[in-house]
């Protein structure tokens, strides 16, 4: 009886802290399978759709420059330019100049799926209070409209004080193609 209550309380417990989030825009339909990569060349409205202008709103720019320190807020648009099937550039850019510029290189920051690029990236947290691993991956690609997509996916598992938690979640923007 009280290994049953045992496992029975584990397995409460651990429901009661998972959590399973998925949001997406509104309407969203999808990435398509795009045959060539270089469908994916044009320039995209850095905000996300259907969001507002704060600083604090979805920007693709936060995905690609994620751990640079950039001001979000001043890009207007992306602009993706496949050089080869193996480098991509990408360029953010505001009314009057490019602002920032960075490259891709396939298998050393990103692989190629049916036209979708992915990112993936292990994480790994262990501070105040707080000890867990995880993954987080974002795919990349154009939706069936052929507007840009991502779609920012992870996992993770831990301890908070004393308490262990689940937490998986996703989460797609849609980026509309201006060019």
């Amino acid at each position: 009886m009280k290994k049953t209550s045992i496992i029975l309380g584990t397995i409460v417990t651990l429901v009661l802290s998972s959590c399973v989030v998925k949001t997406g825009p509104e309407n969203d339909v999808g990435f398509s399978n795009v045959e060539d990569i270089k469908q994916l060349n044009g320039c995209y409205i850095n905000l996300a759709d259907g969001q507002d202008k704060s600083k604090y709103s979805t920007r693709l720019s936060k995905y690609l420059w994620k751990s640079e320190k950039i001001k979000h807020h001043n890009i207007m648009t992306i602009c993706v330019n496949i050089l080869d099937n193996n480098i991509i550039e990408v360029k953010a850019k505001n009314l009057k100049k490019t602002l920032y510029i960075k490259r891709f290189i396939k298998n050393k920051d990103f692989s190629l799926n049916s036209g979708t690029i992915t990112l993936n990236k292990p994480t790994g947290i262990n501070s105040g209070g707080v000890a867990g691993v995880g993954f987080e991956s974002l795919s990349i690609g154009l939706d069936k409209r052929g507007d840009g997509r991502i779609s920012n996916g992870g996992a993770h598992v831990g301890i908070m004080l004393l308490i262990p938690y689940a937490i998986v979640g996703e989460s797609s923007y849609r980026f509309l193609r201006v060019k």
